[in-house]
């Protein structure tokens, strides 16, 4: 594909959608995935609900490296396409698969025998923590997994070809909704395993899906196009090291940016599990209904990290502003609508998830505050994402510490000073209004115009 193909002056709104809806459609069946789980456990009781989401929340906390990973292979692949390199794509995708395996060992040993260690001592409820701690050994066992399927969705929306993501992810929640309804209640000719049924699911599903991309792979022949899958892993002569230090400059930065945030968040709902299982539970709702509408966001942040990239690439920094303002206005625009749906229609989405009139009547007042938080995100989260396709990794994760340390530092002292549960949840605005900030500041200084044409390698 050639650079012209991909960012003219800037792009149309035909194009922003055409890279950035396979990425919402994509994003929301893997949200399906939490949402079945939510909707299910919801069924089953509320020990069962809350233990599920701390345990998918700290598997995310962590399993989001892999997230990272993504996003330095969607910014050097765009990159190099943007200099019409396209052979040289694969040895980034190859090189990222092995750091993927090696992380994903890593995790496996993490969330199989340390993590329930750490459960142990930081979870109050004797239920959901021993629920938790069943929950998250199995969920472990699809970390390498994971890596592969973002290693793949990176290289996908690096090269603007990321309607796959739509099937992969259909694929993945199709299959998760099958099994979740046949392990959790027994039907289907399965053992009902309840909470454990959710977690085996998942595995099932993310496996299922990082084959779908595996091989598409090699059914389009891209596997010729960008000579993917070429790096034979135990001939050293194949390894770059250079390349290696690339990925991890780019990537490790980005994955600690969403490290540093899920894992406040997952201070936060521990610090909400302290007031009560229905307070947990209310929690877990509201949050998953508000993640699934941060998709569209998502979306429009790996457009414009793609054109971005491509734009870095083909060393013309005067359209990268101008790209930038034009997909914030779009995603500004979904995510204004969204919002306003939110505020009229609370207990509509809510009922999605349970039908317990305790529970909605708890989360209603909550998704007042995630509209306000929706809106600010639909600007925080595509300007932080050009801001790490610039190639200022570092930078991104800088702009993620300080937010994160203003999102403690609210959320301690609320704590402290035992306010409702809504004013508790201000944490939600406070952070992404300083994300819109801190990130619209560091693209308006011109300061990333350092990280142009990095040498191939």
């Amino acid at each position: 594909m050639n650079a012209e193909n991909i960012v003219s002056e800037t792009p149309e709104q035909k194009r922003i959608w055409a890279v950035a809806y396979p990425v919402m459609i994509g994003g929301l069946m893997q949200n399906i995935v939490g949402l079945t789980d939510t909707a299910f456990l919801g069924r089953v009781g509320v020990v069962e609900l809350g233990a599920c989401g701390l345990g998918v929340l700290w598997y995310f906390a962590f399993s989001l490296v892999a997230s990272g990973l993504s996003t330095g292979v969607q910014i050097m692949t765009a990159n190099r396409v943007g200099r019409g390199e396209n052979k040289s794509v694969g040895r980034v995708v190859d090189h990222a698969m092995v750091l993927g395996l090696a992380v994903g060992l890593a995790l496996l040993i993490w969330f199989r025998w340390i993590t329930p260690l750490i459960f142990e001592r930081i979870i109050v409820s004797e239920a959901v923590r021993a629920g938790a701690i069943d929950f998250i050994r199995i969920r472990g066992l699809d970390a390498f997994f994971i890596f592969g399927i973002m290693i793949l969705r990176g290289f996908f929306n690096g090269v603007e070809r990321n309607r796959i993501i739509m099937v992969s992810m259909f694929v993945l929640a199709l299959t998760n909704v099958v099994l979740n309804y046949g392990l959790i209640f027994g039907r289907l000719g399965m053992p009902k395993m309840g909470l454990e049924g959710a977690a085996w699911a998942s595995v099932a599903a993310q496996i299922t899906g990082f084959f779908v991309l595996f091989f598409y792979v090699y059914h389009r022949g891209m596997h010729r196009e960008y000579r993917v899958f070429r790096l034979h892993f135990f001939r050293r002569r194949d390894y770059r090291k250079t390349l290696f230090g690339e990925l991890i400059k780019i990537s490790t930065p980005v994955g600690f940016q969403h490290v540093f945030s899920v894992l406040s968040f997952f201070l936060f709902i521990k610090l909400i599990e302290t007031r009560g299982e229905l307070a947990l539970a209310a929690s877990e709702v509201a949050k998953n209904l508000y993640i699934m509408f941060m998709i569209t966001t998502w979306g429009f942040a790996t457009a414009a990290g793609t054109f971005v990239g491509n734009l870095m690439g083909q060393n013309r920094p005067q359209n990268v502003w101008p790209t930038i303002r034009k997909v914030t206005w779009t995603s500004a625009a979904v995510g204004g609508s969204i919002s306003v749906l939110l505020v009229v229609f609370p207990e509509a989405f809510l009922r999605i998830y349970t039908h317990d009139a305790t529970v909605v009547a708890v989360a209603k007042p909550l998704c007042y505050l995630f509209a306000s938080a929706l809106a600010l995100y639909s600007f925080g989260g595509v300007f932080l994402y050009a801001v790490v396709a610039t190639g200022a990794a570092k930078m991104g994760m800088y702009i993620e510490i300080v937010i994160t340390a203003l999102y403690c530092a609210y959320m301690l002292a609320a704590h402290a000073s035992n306010v409702s549960l809504p004013v508790f949840w201000i944490t939600e605005p406070i952070y992404f209004g300083a994300m819109a900030l801190l990130s619209w500041a560091y693209l308006r200084s011109g300061r990333w115009l350092r990280y142009l044409t990095p040498k191939t390698v």
